[in-house]
């Protein structure tokens, strides 16, 4: 048994040192590049781009079309304190910063990074989605005042569902730089008032309908029929010019029932 151990023992290391002489298999690099989100919002923002090379690249910024020049959006750069370029290059494995700005068009956009190698060429593609808010199509409603849209202004319309019947419920136009509305307005006719959630008091009609023809009777008269018409028709429209002379000189729209009761009192005294 001695015997038989010590034979078998040069025998074992004879054969590890054979293959710890064979030459290893080389390793080869699999080339590329790797972008983790190829679409991004209309945000500004940025992202590694991951280079797997194993020798000398180059990484250039290149628009859709081979023939396209590089887009003005995107930049990329090596480092946090690097020179933002639309080409770097550069060796081996590394990450490089892809950043981009705020998309403010209405239209997605897109851009190729193109990594060239020894071995070939490497593309991966970049879009940026359009900007989140989005013009509805302006209708000629009579509550709206004057609609301009532009880059940073964009009209909204939001509709409601009472019953089975669709109707328009009230739009506004959004200033997305300030980041508010810069006014809302809402539909006043008979058949959209007091549906939805929206609560209407049958009180402000019947005060308005009264100090309308108390100031015109007043004013013109009661002496015929036709007069007593025509004095609770130019009284209404009286009440309203005060009104909006009240508005106009500064009081909230909240003093407007103090307004009306005002109107009321001076044309019964």
């Amino acid at each position: 048994m001695k015997r038989l151990y010590r034979l078998i023992i040069p025998i074992v290391s004879v054969l590890l040192l054979a293959l710890s002489c064979q030459e290893k298999p080389e390793t080869s690099i699999e080339e590329g590049l790797t972008l983790k989100t190829p679409e991004v919002s209309h945000s500004a923002g940025n992202q590694f781009l991951t280079v797997s090379a194993e020798g000398e690249w180059t990484l250039d910024v290149r628009g859709v079309e081979e023939t396209d020049a590089a887009p003005d959006w995107v930049r990329i750069r090596r480092g946090v304190a690097g020179e933002d370029v639309c080409s770097i290059s550069g060796s081996g494995n590394d990450n490089v910063l892809l950043f981009w700005t705020a998309n403010p068009g209405s239209e997605s956009r897109s851009c190729r990074v193109v990594l060239t190698t020894s071995k070939g060429r490497y593309a991966t593609m970049l879009t940026q989605a359009t900007s989140a808010f989005k013009s509805d199509r302006v209708c000629g409603w009579l509550e709206l005042p004057k609609v301009e849209t532009d880059a940073s202004h964009y009209f909204v319309s939001r509709d409601m569902t009472v019953g089975t019947r669709k109707s328009r419920n009230y739009a506004f136009l959004l200033d997305t730089d300030a980041k508010i509305s810069l006014w809302v307005a809402y539909p006043l006719n008979r058949g959209l008032i007091g549906t939805g959630s929206r609560h209407f008091s049958g009180t402000g009609m019947m005060v308005i309908g009264l100090a309308s023809v108390i100031l015109g009777e007043v004013i013109f008269g009661t002496k015929t029929l036709m007069r007593r018409l025509v004095a609770a028709s130019l009284g209404a429209v009286l009440y309203r010019i005060l009104l909006a002379q009240a508005l106009y000189v500064g009081m909230e729209s909240t003093d407007m029932k103090l307004v009306s009761a005002i109107i009321v009192v001076i044309a019964l005294t």
